[in-house]
């Protein structure tokens, strides 16, 4: 699958907490985006970083059920994952197990 390659890539840099930070650092659900060819926008309301189809921190659940995610628990369980690491691997092997 075109994300697992990408997170393995090693062509982005880990970020958390939101889908892209200033510094372009993407968590997990970011490099999705990418990969999709969403629309990467500054965010707006004095947030730093970049949104993708105008979210900061999530991926809008119409694109998750496009991608064959229906679970939305699974999403929250893959944004700990990554967001409780410093770097890819955990979510990487969340992604291979669940999706």
């Amino acid at each position: 699958e075109k994300w697992l390659t990408a997170l393995k890539s090693g062509q982005y840099q880990h970020g958390v907490a939101q889908l892209c930070t200033k510094e372009n650092k993407h968590c997990c659900i970011g490099v999705l985006a990418e990969v999709l060819g969403l629309p990467k926008a500054p965010a707006e309301n004095g947030f730093s970083g970049y949104s993708y189809a105008g979210e900061k921190y999530n991926l809008p659940e119409f694109i998750w059920e496009q991608v064959g995610v229906s679970r939305f628990d699974e999403v929250g369980n893959l944004i700990w994952y990554n967001d409780q690491a410093t770097d890819y691997a955990s979510a990487i092997k969340y992604i291979e197990e669940k999706f």
